[in-house]
């Protein structure tokens, strides 16, 4: 296993809805930072080492409910403003990003934490931006992985930044549950707009987890 960092700060960015092939293996970051964290026990970093995930899950895996040590939480009040860097040890090809989002209702005592819009800003090791996307929607109550694709293969990748823009109705917390990447090769294309990647529905496509070190 590898060993991921627990510091706390960020960046952002966006995305669109994709497929991938059934023999993809998912990615996860070797680090992730945020601005904030709640406390120790919901940490970054477990929105990376498969935490409330079965061993080898795939992005149709649903997520553990709402607990301690398997997602990340924001500081109360860090809300709007919150986000989540993950970055990659060595640079990495990727196609899309799986998401699975904050689970609170039904478990935490102010439910609704699930962000519903943000950015996103994908970055290679020049710090140059790859792929920039604003105001992305993610839908709310959903156990399994979103899969959203970049349109295209992403080359040398070293940090995405996730910004919060907006979530289902909590006025104090957000977070998110986990993250992974796919790199499968893309060979049909992605409708994308004048600016923004299409958001289009889909299951998400099964994929085995390989872990970077």
């Amino acid at each position: 296993m590898k060993t991921v960092a627990a510091t706390c700060a960020g960046l952002l960015a966006v995305v669109s809805l994709a497929a991938g092939s059934a023999n993809a293996l998912l990615i996860s970051p070797d680090g992730a930072t945020a601005s904030s964290r709640h406390s120790g026990s919901f940490d970054p970093r477990f929105t990376i080492d498969g935490s409330g995930l079965p061993v080898n899950f795939t992005a149709a895996d649903a997520h553990a409910d709402y607990a301690s040590n398997n997602h990340w939480t924001a500081a109360n009040g860090d809300l709007l403003n919150a986000d989540i860097t993950w970055t990659f040890n060595n640079p990495q090809s990727l196609s899309a990003i799986v998401i699975w989002n904050h689970r609170s209702n039904g478990f935490a005592a102010n439910p609704g934490y699930d962000v519903t819009s943000f950015d996103l800003t994908v970055r290679d090791q020049s710090n140059n931006i790859l792929l920039h996307w604003d105001d992305m929607a993610l839908q709310p109550n959903v156990a399994t992985g979103q899969t959203l694709s970049f349109g295209s293969m992403l080359n040398g990748v070293s940090s995405v930044l996730f910004e919060v823009e907006a979530v289902e109705s909590s006025t104090t917390w957000t977070g998110l549950a986990e993250v992974a990447f796919d790199d499968t090769i893309i060979t049909s294309a992605v409708p994308v707009g004048a600016s923004l990647p299409l958001l289009a529905t889909g299951l998400a496509a099964f994929a085995a987890v390989r872990r970077r070190t």
